[in-house]
């Protein structure tokens, strides 16, 4: 078939796409077609079958379709696949309608099938995905929890490409799924796409997987735009490189421990340059349920390689609607930034031992049960962001040399205990020299009262530039340990927090003490002229 048949939509849309050959697909057309726009390929397996399919094409999928097949193009660079039409995004997905579910022997609500899946390596990263309406269930690890929890599912192991298992429901009305009218969905595939380097996927939904990879495995300078990547098992997205915009990358792990969840993986191998750059920018990372009232031990971009001693440049977050993330960006890389984003439930600010060094600016980070520990010379860098601890933990801890937490601009609210044996924001550990603390220009409110942790020899040995500060203890308690538990007043004699203030920052009192309120949380200082300190402090409850 000529290029001329297949674009089949006349010399101006040639031009258009500058001369590309252009594939059409449409689950809802013919069968017979050619893959041209006025008879589409109505399956993926025609298409991947054609022997025109080339590096450098475009591949224009039908709005309002769906297509429980693999799209394999792995073997091609510099491809395009994006929606076309109107109405609602296409969907690929991993997951596969499953039927003649029979109840299992001596239970009431759980209901079981035979299930082959297509893919699966038999160990901790292919666990099966399942969907009731296209709502995940929740995994649960044995039959008798699954009869127990309505919305669940258990399975016999691990996904094993070609092997039948016994896998479980119980649907989230206790109803019959043979007979309820409802879509029962299980992974069966490896992915939803593979695709080479330099490609263009825009306004594709893809959910579920079974390999480690996730619904999308890309190689270098991946451009993903305004799509979704939803319930992945382990990952969502893996790529060498690239961006994800205004991209909704959301739901894995759902209830099933895997080995190391993360959404969005940036992963260098001993065969692919060795440099990394990841972005996602706009759009959402969320990890578990969409049910899941809190965090999860899954994190939002996570990068690594197969090579040792490698340099890396940056993976950076944008912009993003974070929730029920251990943490956003983490892992080694030269840099790692988030920028603008919120995480209201979150566990820590960084991975903890982090071999990257961490910037956050104008973001709100909710964290929880975890600190997190640079490792030896690397650095947490915060201005402008709002961080509220929900279970008054340690908030950095310092135990290797050359460390830096340094915070301007930002507020701090936390619950604590009263007698300040949770509730810190640095402690620096026996041993750790020349660590560099910067708290400036921040307001601190704390239930609890630690302020900073510090034995004497770490605090004869670090480094520390910590002024114009807010600080309070609804408690009025002690500020600060050294050695002992000393007092404000003792910490700034050693000269620490000279221009400091211990007033309530909800205090409505004069611009003479240096600070005064506009509202309920924002707290203005008269040292500084552009006002809003981030807001103030953010009194979250979750």
């Amino acid at each position: 078939m000529g290029l001329g048949l297949r674009l089949g939509f006349g010399l101006g849309a040639i031009a258009a796409t500058i001369g590309g050959v252009q594939w059409f697909l449409d689950s809802a057309a013919a069968g017979g077609g050619d893959g041209s726009a006025a008879a589409p390929y109505n399956s993926i397996s025609a298409l991947l079958a054609d022997g025109d399919l080339d590096s450098n094409q475009v591949i224009n999928i039908e709005r309002g379709s769906t297509f429980r097949e693999f799209l394999d193009l792995n073997a091609y660079d510099g491809m395009t696949v994006q929606a076309s039409g109107t109405g609602a995004d296409p969907i690929i997905s991993a997951f596969d309608v499953v039927t003649g579910w029979s109840l299992t022997s001596g239970r009431t609500n759980t209901y079981e099938v035979s299930f082959t899946s297509d893919y699966g390596t038999n160990n901790i990263n292919s666990v099966l995905g399942f969907k009731e309406d296209g709502k995940p269930l929740v995994y649960q690890s044995s039959v008798a929890n699954c009869e127990a929890n309505p919305g669940s599912y258990a399975v016999t192991g691990f996904a094993n490409g070609g092997v039948a298992q016994t896998v479980y429901i119980h649907p989230y009305g206790s109803t019959n799924p043979a007979s309820d009218g409802k879509t029962y969905e299980v992974t069966r595939r490896k992915a939803c796409i593979e695709i080479g380097d330099n490609a263009t996927i825009a306004d594709i939904s893809l959910t579920g997987n079974i390999s480690d990879d996730g619904s999308l495995k890309a190689g270098r300078n991946l451009n993903y735009q305004r799509g979704a990547i939803r319930h992945g098992n382990n990952h969502n997205a893996l790529a060498t490189s690239g961006q994800f915009v205004d991209t909704a990358i959301e739901f894995n792990d759902e209830g099933q421990v895997s080995a190391s969840p993360s959404l969005v993986v940036f992963f260098v191998s001993t065969t692919q340059t060795p440099k990394l750059t990841g972005l996602v920018s706009g759009g959402t990372m969320k990890a578990g349920h969409p049910d899941d009232t809190n965090y999860r031990n899954t994190q939002g971009i996570y990068a690594h390689d197969g090579q040792s001693g490698i340099s890396y440049s940056e993976i950076k977050a944008l912009g993003v609607d974070c929730d029920r993330l251990v943490h956003v960006v983490s892992a080694a890389a030269d840099q790692c930034t988030t920028e603008n984003c919120t995480t209201p439930r979150g566990k820590t600010i960084g991975a903890s031992s982090i071999a990257a060094n961490q910037r956050y600016i104008n973001s709100f980070i909710t964290y929880a049960a975890g600190n997190t520990a640079p490792s030896p010379g690397k650095w947490i860098r915060a201005s402008g962001c709002r961080f509220y601890d929900r279970t008054g933990v340690t908030m950095v801890s310092h135990s290797g040399a050359g460390t830096e937490a340094t915070f301007d601009y930002c507020s701090f609210d936390a619950v604590g205990s009263a007698s300040g044996g949770t509730t810190r924001i640095n402690v620096i550990n026996t041993g750790a020299t020349g660590t560099v603390l910067g708290m400036n220009n921040c307001v601190v409110k704390y239930v609890g009262r630690i302020y900073v942790f510090l034995t004497q020899g770490n605090y004869d040995t670090s480094i520390r530039s910590m002024d114009n500060n807010i600080l309070w203890w609804a408690t009025n308690a002690i500020a600060i340990i050294i050695t002992g538990f000393e007092s404000f007043a003792e910490w700034q004699a050693l000269g620490n927090d000279a221009n400091s203030l211990r007033v309530d920052p909800d205090y409505a009192g004069d611009t003479s003490a240096g600070v005064f309120t506009t509202g309920a949380n924002e707290i203005i200082r008269a040292d500084n002229p552009e006002g809003d300190l981030a807001a103030g402090v953010e009194n979250y409850s979750a």
